[in-house]
């Protein structure tokens, strides 16, 4: 099937589900009658059984609380389209499930749990900041190990070899079916392509994904801004024996993970907890950009779950995200940077959007001497082929504008002034 013929299956499809979202809103605002809804009630009872089956050995009970904030918001709302509710009922519904899996795989397999995971990497950026481009820069390094998205949609329970045939498609169908070309153009996803951590972070019901996929969002959007050590403590042992069973048929232990996810901007603490050597690397770039282009890409997400959403309340919502994750960066960044010995070597490598648009390679070299890895020759190579086939825009150019979303320069400038000058972004 032709890449234009699947555009056009999918440009029908869109607008058969406008359609029929726009039929069966129509009906629950003139009956009161919700057809399709989020029925938290059966959700959260499969969790808690769930967390009561683990009783706190690799999952926590301290997830009740946030899932329970999650799930009150998308429930009962009448303004969120419900391929949206559908979409999301699922998509708990697996995550419980993969839990579920994942504890009983655990608990027969405890050796797993010895799989070393040593100097993660982990790109902690804004988005916007070519995060994406660098993981999958990192990922061709045949001793570095960034599992596709597929290998992060599905459970990982049992382990799967680097192929997975029916898993690649289901995966892929899932991503034809949630991003059309103006998404993708504002951020390429495949199936076969390595993927932030979002996803494997959601799993605990616990992560920041589902606030971009709606607006609003407060009480939980509360609680995971709140310092919660305890609750993200857990999510990061969680993680970590997730990456373990992904590791178990992929090099157990002898390939370097490269993670990425600008959620993980705010749990340094918990990932310096479970992952004592990990290495950061840290991407920045003009704060105007960023805003501006989050703002679009958080525009066109959100259409899946709003008719019409505000401009202006879409670029405030990002906006705080950003300003929350740049916050709780540069504050643990203050403190740690205060009391790192005369000597001694930092864990974390900051880093210029310019310098992967303008000398990648130059930059991969930086990164491998500031945490002592080897560039192989045959990573090298690998590295610059996919230079070479994947230059800048390939997929498009992403045209915003500020003015359209209400956001001023000024005040850009005055929300993020102290992350820009600590780290003297230009």
């Amino acid at each position: 099937m032709t890449f234009n013929t699947m555009e056009l299956l999918q440009r029908v499809g869109e607008e058969i589900i406008w359609i029929v979202d726009t039929i069966l809103m129509f009906i629950t605002r003139y009956t009161g009658i919700q057809i399709v809804k989020v029925d938290k009630g059966e959700l959260l009872r499969k969790f808690n059984e769930v967390l009561e089956e683990d009783d706190d050995v690799h999952l926590s009970r301290k997830w009740m609380k946030p899932a329970t904030l999650y799930m009150n918001a998308w429930s009962g709302d009448p303004n969120i389209r419900p391929s949206r509710l559908m979409a999301i009922h699922s998509q708990l519904n697996s995550y419980i499930e993969n839990d579920r899996q994942i504890s009983k795989y655990l608990k027969e397999n405890p050796s797993v749990l010895q799989i070393p995971i040593q100097r993660p990497i982990f790109i902690a950026g804004l988005p916007r900041t070519g995060t994406t481009y660098l993981l999958n820069l990192l990922a061709k390094d045949p001793g570095n190990l960034a599992p596709p998205l597929w290998q992060l949609l599905s459970s990982p329970v049992p382990p799967t070899l680097a192929e997975d045939p029916a898993k690649i498609k289901s995966a892929q169908f899932i991503v034809d079916c949630f991003m059309n070309a103006e998404s993708k153009m504002k951020r390429y996803a495949n199936s076969l392509l390595p993927d932030e951590c979002a996803i494997m972070l959601d799993q605990t019901l616990c992560g920041r994904l589902g606030q971009n996929l709606r607006l609003g969002m407060d009480d939980y959007y509360q609680w995971y801004n709140s310092p919660d050590p305890e609750v993200h403590d857990t999510v990061y042992r969680f993680y970590k024996k997730f990456l373990q069973i992904l590791a178990v048929k992929q090099g157990k232990g002898s390939r370097r993970y490269v993670r990425k996810d600008f959620g993980h901007m705010a749990r340094l603490d918990s990932i310096l907890k479970v992952f004592p050597d990990a290495c950061i690397i840290h991407p920045t770039r003009n704060l105007k950009s960023i805003v501006g282009s989050t703002s679009s890409l958080y525009e066109c997400v959100l259409k899946s779950s709003h008719r019409n959403p505000d401009k202006h309340q879409v670029a405030n919502q990002a906006l705080n995200h950003l300003s929350f994750f740049t916050d709780a960066f540069l504050k643990f960044r203050q403190e740690y940077d205060h009391i790192l010995t005369p000597g001694s070597k930092s864990q974390f490598l900051d880093i210029n959007y310019n310098e992967l648009v303008e000398t990648p390679m130059l930059l991969v070299k930086k990164i491998y001497d500031c945490f002592d890895m080897t560039l192989t020759p045959e990573a090298d190579v690998a590295m610059r082929d996919y230079i070479k086939e994947n230059p800048q825009y390939k997929y498009g150019r992403h045209v915003y504008n500020l003015e359209e979303y209400g956001i001023s320069e000024r005040e850009i400038q005055e929300t993020f002034e102290d992350y820009v000058d600590y780290f003297n972004i230009q």
